[in-house]
């Protein structure tokens, strides 16, 4: 399963003391969320705040670059 979430303001932004641990942070004034959950209903998620964000032609989606990555 995949879920994908989009905020529209970029989280973590409003905190002065937040910095990202690795990774060069993103500009974009949103916040996309990817969700991917196994068969077993394990999961893990990744944001764009340091990741670059794409359109899925075949999905017609918004997603992470190189998700697995």
């Amino acid at each position: 399963e995949r879920i994908i979430l989009v905020t529209d303001r970029r989280l973590g932004a409003g905190t002065g003391g937040w910095k990202v641990a690795t990774g060069t942070p993103t500009d974009y004034e949103f916040t996309l969320i990817e969700i991917l959950i196994d068969s077993k209903g394990l999961g893990e998620g990744k944001a764009s705040l340091t990741s670059k964000v794409i359109f899925e032609n075949e999905a017609k989606t918004l997603a992470l670059d190189n998700y697995a990555a």
